[in-house]
């Protein structure tokens, strides 16, 4: 795992890193990220994380797209990346908002789609499953 993306998920321990065997289908909530360690997604990944400082209850996953794990995950989910940040904004196990190539002003952006998870969920319990 690359050194930026460990100190990300050291801090946010929160945050699911590769893991495969999730679904859209079965998130009520959260966000799906896809980056490349040899691409400049890091940058959006710490934008992403940034517009999630008042959203403490929205669940993350972050995606090696350069793992061989990530091809079947990528079919099934019927998710893309060309390494550019792709972030995907799920509720109830659809895809609400995607987003890449985003850059530090485009925070509204994000956390407009990170509000869309949460309106309906406001004061009951977040359980991303």
């Amino acid at each position: 795992m690359d050194e930026r993306i460990i100190k990300v998920v050291e801090r946010n321990p929160s945050i699911k890193f590769n893991d495969f065997s999730i679904s859209i289908a079965e998130v009520k909530q959260g966000i799906f990220f896809m980056y490349a360690g040899w691409s400049l997604s890091f940058m959006q990944l710490n934008i992403l994380v940034k517009s999630l400082d008042n959203f403490p209850n929205i669940p993350l996953w972050i995606f090696d797209i350069d793992m061989k794990e990530f091809m079947n995950f990528k079919q099934k989910n019927l998710v893309y990346s060309d390494a550019w940040g792709e972030t995907f904004w799920i509720k109830s196990g659809k895809i609400i908002g995607e987003l890449k190539k985003y850059m530090p002003e485009d925070i509204d952006l994000l956390v407009k789609n990170n509000n869309l998870l949460v309106d309906a969920q406001r004061g009951r319990d977040q359980n991303p499953y």
